[in-house]
């Protein structure tokens, strides 16, 4: 690695003289949407006479150079492609886009495809996904690719290559976020409207990421119109959004601000209060509020802010018992889990060579676990009181940057400081503190990536990160490296090879299939030391038709090291004041695989198709006998099938089906008689039960189909009804095995049934057929106005105005 990082520095000197001795002009600048001067992520500048060119970054920046007189072609899906010529005054520019709602096929023959080494979404790839609730969700859609899947069935926890649910790195605008899904995982925390675009690493990631093992996820947020106010308004059977946008200090900045909020909160309550037979209420919701603002200072310096605040709760109040007499005791349990996010961002452009991004933010998690019982219900204060809390604090320093040096050597460097507080478990019994550890660690990173541009179409890009950890008197200093050769095979084809390591310092414990989440996190220290991975991936990508259509295919092997998890048996640990001695650690993990797929991103039909075989192991010391068993969410065969198309002006339609192989289940091997707990005189049959995960359950295999109608309202507002149909079919996918006895319908989970009758297998179902809507209207500075007859009449009929991209 030595050798290779020495020769990418005499690269790096080459490339320094090319540049002083050519006559060249560095051409930076912005690529924007002309109408609310949005950045456009992922825009294609190209070279008509070199045919080379470059992509905009999660800024809009691009740096590429050419000789005076040289055509740049500039190009976004929806926009037209204008063409700008070369001059002294090309240095820092704006590109301002005009979108074309009137596209027709354009040919563009002999220009060189840019290579990207990640997989990336833009806002409407995952609005057209039909979801639960007909409401987009990015990590649904996410899931959709080749060696991602969910944990469970609509869940929206990630499982990437063989990697557990907490190795996963979310960021927002570069800053990274804890805690991501609501409802137990069934919904993510982003609101689509602030989601401008997404980029998904399973490997090869860039060296300024680190802190996970298995994959990176990184949103980047609109900044808001910049030339008028704008918003939507929509609502759903689940929740119910509001996202408004617009200039401010004389159009010098931004603002975008967005709510949502659940609607069944109390529904629910009601409808289990007046329940016959019911003795308690129940509600659960969710709400999530985000704001960025931005201000440009001028060309070089931009300043923003953003806020994100999200909870789940989960309420309990139920009639109980009571030792006082004509009294009836009130019980309640309540559950608050969810984030905070603060930053300020500092972009600067010093030069058109050297831009960096800095930043300083601050993310607190935390899940609040509280029990009261009041003997008299006309009691203020409860005779039983117990509350349970754990939390993560990340606060956070990092210095970001890119030089641009020539179109053939770019160089990413930056430096992080992270300061942590860890509270495993606070426990506070009757107003008397039992257990409250808070634990601080220290992490730091360097890091650099060089990115080679060599022959016509072939790259090669090195990258090292120095991670420093510290814990009270455990500490880790490492270096990993990380490499990626992308060999042009012709212009439009490419053979890969990538190498990726990585270390993780904090291990999540998480509770499966409870919808209070019951996540805690850990730091490394001595007994759960620092997790790392190492992954080595080849691969193979193209382009074909004018890049009408996309294929990309490759197989990977990753090792696990030093993981840590729950004991055999042992399924949460909050509230328990020794929850250490529930955790092992010292496990292993392997994880191999090939994925493939096909995608057609143009014409009247679009979609994609994909397949992942994969094998994943895992393997403790003390669990299994110390034997390596099957992942919990190992799915050997996963294929996905997506189509979408536009129908007419007014409807588009959507479809997805998916199989996977079953997840794993320990089954039971026989019988034994055991004590009854109740009555020790008493013995009862008891399953054995065989080796971890040996068992399947059924297949799995689904079809979600979805529909969007667009329409003007009255007072001449964009409208758009989304309609879902999920599980089109009623397929009765398990959602997890049991054992109970036959034809009795008294239902509990994880408690022995103490009847007389044989235990049988039995499989829970939950999703069966399940049609939902939404409703969403797009307005104005016009929105308590109503539009004259002729204003409506101008409105576009092409389906692109209601596209955000």
């Amino acid at each position: 690695m030595i050798r290779i990082t020495t020769f990418c520095l005499s690269l790096f000197v080459l490339f320094s003289f090319e540049h002083a001795f050519s006559q060249e002009v560095n051409v930076s600048g912005y690529v924007r949407d002309a109408t609310g001067k949005e950045k456009l992520i992922g825009a294609h500048i190209i070279n008509v006479k070199t045919k080379k060119g470059v992509i905009t970054d999660h800024n809009g920046y691009f740096a590429l150079n050419a000789k005076l007189n040289d055509s740049l072609r500039i190009s976004y899906a929806g926009y037209k492609s204008p063409v700008l010529e070369v001059n002294e005054n090309s240095q820092s520019i704006f590109v301002d886009l005009q979108m074309d709602g009137n596209l027709k096929e354009v040919k563009v023959m002999g220009v060189r495809d840019v290579f990207q080494p990640m997989t990336q979404l833009k806002s409407k790839d995952f609005t057209n996904i039909p979801t639960i609730g007909a409401a987009p969700d990015v990590l649904k859609a996410v899931q959709l690719f080749p060696g991602i899947t969910a944990q469970n069935e609509g869940s929206s926890q990630l499982i990437v290559r063989g990697g557990s649910p907490g190795e996963n790195l979310y960021m927002i605008d570069n800053i990274p976020l804890i805690y991501v899904n609501h409802l137990g995982g069934f919904y993510s925390v982003f609101n689509p409207d602030m989601i401008n675009s997404m980029e998904i690493y399973k490997d090869g990631f860039p060296a300024r990421y680190g802190g996970k093992l298995s994959s990176i996820i990184s949103l980047s947020q609109y900044e808001g119109n910049a030339e008028e106010f704008k918003g939507n308004f929509s609502i759903g059977p689940m929740a119910t959004s509001l996202m408004v946008e617009g200039p401010a200090l004389n159009k010098k900045a931004t603002y975008m601000l967005s709510a949502r909020k659940t609607m069944i909160d109390g529904l629910m309550a009601l409808g289990t209060t007046l329940s016959e037979g019911n003795d308690f209420t129940f509600a659960y919701g969710f709400h999530d509020f985000n704001g960025k603002f931005t201000y440009n200072l001028n060309d070089k310096h931009t300043l923003s802010a953003n806020f994100y605040q999200g909870d789940d709760y989960l309420n309990l109040w139920a009639e109980s018992a009571s030792t006082i007499p004509n009294t009836v005791g009130k019980s309640r349990l309540q559950t608050v889990w969810g984030n905070w996010l603060g930053a300020l961002q500092w972009k600067y452009k010093p030069n058109a060579r050297l831009v960096g991004e800095n930043s300083l933010s601050v993310v607190r998690y935390r899940l609040k676990n509280n029990s009261f019982y009041f003997e008299d219900e006309d009691n203020k204060e409860p005779t039983f009181d117990n509350r349970f809390q754990s939390s993560l604090m990340d606060n956070r320093l990092q210095s970001d940057w890119k030089y641009f040096n020539s179109n053939s050597l770019t160089t990413h460097f930056g430096a992080q400081v992270s300061y942590k507080t860890h509270q495993p478990n606070n426990t506070n019994a009757q107003n008397i503190l039992t257990e409250n550890q808070i634990i601080p660690v220290l992490e730091g990173a360097l890091y650099f990536d060089e990115h080679i541009d060599f022959w016509e179409n072939s790259s090669l890009k090195v990258g090292g990160r120095f991670n420093y950890y510290q814990n009270d008197r455990y500490s880790d200093f490492d270096f990993v490296q990380r490499g990626q050769l992308a060999v042009g095979i012709s212009s439009n084809q490419w053979l890969l090879a990538r190498f990726t390591a990585a270390n993780q310092y904090a291990h999540l414990l998480y509770t499966t299939g409870d919808i209070g989440a019951n996540e805690i996190w850990i730091p490394a220290d001595e007994e759960a030391p620092a997790s790392r991975s190492t992954q080595y991936s080849l691969g193979y990508k193209a382009n074909f038709q004018q890049s009408n259509w996309q294929m990309e295919s490759a197989i990977y092997y990753k090792e696990l090291n030093k993981l840590t998890t729950y004991k055999e048996g042992v399924a949460a640990v909050l509230g328990d004041s020794n929850w250490k001695n529930k955790i092992t650690s010292g496990g292993k993990g392997e994880s191999m695989g090939w994925e493939t797929m096909l995608k057609k991103s143009k014409g009247r039909w679009t979609g994609f198709a994909s397949y992942t075989l994969s094998k994943t192991e895992y393997q403790f010391p003390e669990i299994n006998n110390g034997n390596a068993y099957v992942f919990e969410y190992d799915r050997p065969h996963i294929f996905n099938v997506n189509l979408s198309t536009k129908m007419n002006d007014k409807w588009d339609f959507s479809a997805n089906w998916t199989y996977q192989t079953g997840l794993p289940f320990t089954p039971a091997v026989g019988l034994r008689n055991s004590p009854d707990p109740f009555n020790p005189e008493i013995e009862r049959e008891t399953l054995i039960y065989g080796e971890r995960n040996s068992g399947r359950m059924r297949d799995f295999h689904r079809l979600d189909l979805g529909f969007n109608y667009h329409k003007l309202t009255k007072r001449g507002n964009r409208a758009t009804w989304t309609f879902s149909i999920y599980n089109a079919y009623s397929r009765q996918n398990p959602y997890f095995n049991y054992y109970h006895v036959d034809g009795n319908t008294d239902f509990s989970l994880g408690q022995l049934d103490y009847s007389d009758e044989p235990l049988k297998l039995y499989q829970r179902s939950f999703f069966p057929f399940l049609p939902s809507f939404s409703y969403k209207v797009y307005f104005d500075k016009g929105i308590f106005k109503r539009s004259s007859k002729e204003e409506r009449a101008n409105r576009p009929k092409s389906n692109v105005w209601y596209h955000k991209e």
